[in-house]
């Protein structure tokens, strides 16, 4: 995976940045999805969390859709995938779990819940319905 995030990052960002980016997007992907910013969002909607300029933004969605992280839904709009949801869960809970009262974001407090184990994005919790 890092050859293939490699080779994309021709528009003169280092591999070390080009990593950097794709786990600021899922993370922030899966935060706005856990928050109820809702499953599909727009580089416009990311760009309100994160400092990136618009086109380079983009290509770097472009880049996580070529990568299976995120899927294009409704033209300009943008959805993480089952695996997408996972690695965004991943990296968030790296960076935020020490902050959090429970094992993850989005999902409900009952322990007994599939959401905590579940290996698919589309557990029965009702969190995770919208």
């Amino acid at each position: 995976m890092v050859e293939k995030l490699s080779e994309h990052a021709s528009f003169s960002d280092s591999s070390v940045e080009a990593l950097g980016w794709r786990d600021e997007i899922l993370q922030m992907m899966y935060w706005m999805h856990g928050e109820g910013f809702g499953r599909e969002v727009t580089a416009d909607d990311i760009r309100r969390f994160l400092d990136a300029d618009r086109s380079r933004l983009l290509r770097w969605l472009e880049q996580l859709v070529e990568g299976g992280y995120v899927e294009v839904v409704a033209g300009e709009k943008y959805k993480l995938t089952a695996f997408g949801l996972r690695e965004g869960k991943r990296r968030f809970l790296d960076e935020f779990e020490p902050f959090l009262k429970h094992g993850g974001h989005g999902e409900c407090n009952d322990p007994d819940c599939e959401c905590h184990e579940a290996e698919s994005a589309e557990a029965t919790c009702w969190v995770s319905k919208e």
